[in-house]
């Protein structure tokens, strides 16, 4: 539920692809485009990285990025859908943490 690395990955994602296939990026695409990222990554299911990695096209679209670029990573989404996994289970234990330690301290059984 709590997905703290996903907004951040597709946006990253989205740069690289600006990087490798020379599109420049201007500075509304840059804004607009972790907005987007966020709310695509609150909207999206949980599926396997391979399936779910199409959910960047409306990033990709807002930056000005071609989709179909998309098709080329996803031989490799495998290894950084490992990291954005971790970052995204230590992000809800330290939510977890946070919010024992809340009630705790409230008194809360």
């Amino acid at each position: 539920m709590f997905r703290v690395t996903s907004a951040a990955a597709n946006v990253t994602v989205v740069i690289y692809l600006t990087k490798v296939h020379g599109v420049s990026l201007t500075s509304t695409a840059l804004v607009t485009g972790p907005i987007v990222a966020a709310a695509v990554s609150v909207a999206a299911v949980e599926l396997p990285a391979q399936v779910s990695f199409f959910v960047i096209a409306p990033v990709c679209l807002t930056m000005g990025v071609l989709v179909a670029l998309l098709a080329l990573l996803l031989a490799i989404e495998t290894l950084p859908d490992i990291f954005r996994t971790l970052g995204n289970v230590t992000g809800n234990l330290a939510l977890t943490r946070i919010v024992g330690a809340t009630r705790s301290e409230d008194g809360a059984a």
